[in-house]
């Protein structure tokens, strides 16, 4: 009885449940390691029950919409089944919104922000292991002297002049302040 005898007993079930856990993993062979035995389940239906479960406001679930529909279009038919879903398969979409033109602020902001949020609502309900979008993120390089350039001359005075003639006086001379001032 005393004490050795239940640290062996501990001891012993910790080794049976690592090889349960193993027999389990290597039965899925090629699944990544987010998967988790669950049931298979659809990238729509995991937003859906996200949203269900989480009721985000109005604007946030049409855009994520978008989002999650833009990704399972990607995915093409791994998106009938997140647990096959991988850090690659995000990564494959970041570069392609990136190089169809989409913003660094844009993809990490309103796409990858989306995806972060329902893989971790699926971690949290163990439908997953893990996050395939944790620490995916658009470097936001901006070269040197690309933002917030000055005025032309031209285009100064093409304000000024639409500004002297504007009746109201906020709009007449806040821009007449401002050129004088050196704002931007």
């Amino acid at each position: 009885g005393g004490f050795a005898g239940r640290a062996g007993r501990t001891a012993a079930k910790g080794r049976s449940r690592r090889r349960r856990w193993s027999i389990s993993a290597s039965a899925y062979g090629s699944l990544p390691r987010s998967a988790v035995q669950a049931p298979a389940m659809a990238l729509d239906v995991m937003f859906d029950r996200w949203r269900a479960e989480t009721k985000p406001a109005p604007n946030t679930v049409s855009t994520w919409l978008g989002a999650i529909r833009d990704f399972k279009a990607h995915l093409g038919p791994s998106a009938d089944d997140i647990r096959i879903i991988g850090s690659t398969d995000v990564l494959a979409w970041k570069d392609a919104l990136l190089e169809a033109g989409q913003q660094p602020s844009t993809v990490n902001g309103s796409k990858i922000a989306c995806l972060n949020a329902v893989f971790n609502w699926a971690v949290r309900k163990r439908l997953l292991i893990e996050n395939p979008a944790k620490g995916i993120k658009a470097s936001a390089k901006v070269q040197a002297g690309t933002t917030k350039l000055p005025y032309t001359d031209a285009e100064v005075a093409q304000l000024l002049a639409l500004a002297r003639a504007d009746t109201k006086p906020y709009l007449r001379w806040f821009p007449w302040l401002a050129a004088a001032t050196g704002a931007r």
